[in-house]
């Protein structure tokens, strides 16, 4: 019995604690989708296995953000892993990405830099698309936007 309830409390802590790490994504990404409505700036966000890092574009290229506080550069947790969907089909992601202070050059065609996959602009859009959370048990978590950016958050089961 007692191992059947720490079995129980562990998953449930594993849900809860996805479900924590979907609601940063999203809340970074809407900050990220109004700072570009607001700024009159174009944002872009790239994935890979585990983790995401914010990028601004300069009016020549895509230059990632890593001097700000919120829209930093994150890394999840080893066991977290995310899966990315555009126009229902899954994106395959690298499993890391450089996340350095140095900028994205276009000379540079490093298979571990990446552009963007999603982006705000400043008309208020945004790519749609589908992000999963989760550690590869029976659930995870689901992050969908639309082209205005309404994100919707559910649980997948199975």
């Amino acid at each position: 019995i007692i191992v059947g309830l720490a079995v129980l409390s562990i998953g449930d802590n594993q849900a809860e604690r996805e479900r924590r790490l979907t609601e940063q994504v999203a809340t970074l990404m809407e900050l990220a989708k109004e700072s570009a409505l607001f700024n009159a700036e174009e944002f872009g966000v790239s994935f890979w296995k585990h983790g995401y890092e914010f990028y601004r574009f300069d009016g020549q290229q895509w230059q990632p953000i890593i001097d700000d506080v919120q829209l930093r550069p994150r890394e999840l947790p080893e066991d977290i892993n995310i899966s990315l969907y555009l126009e229902g089909l899954r994106v395959e992601l690298p499993s890391f990405i450089k996340t350095n202070s140095r900028k994205l050059d276009k000379s540079d065609t490093s298979e571990n830099e990446q552009p963007p996959q999603v982006f705000f602009l400043s008309s208020g859009e945004v790519t749609p698309f589908e992000l999963r959370l989760g550690s590869g048990q029976d659930t995870e978590m689901e992050l969908i936007s639309d082209t205005l950016g309404n994100f919707t958050m559910t649980r997948q089961e199975g």
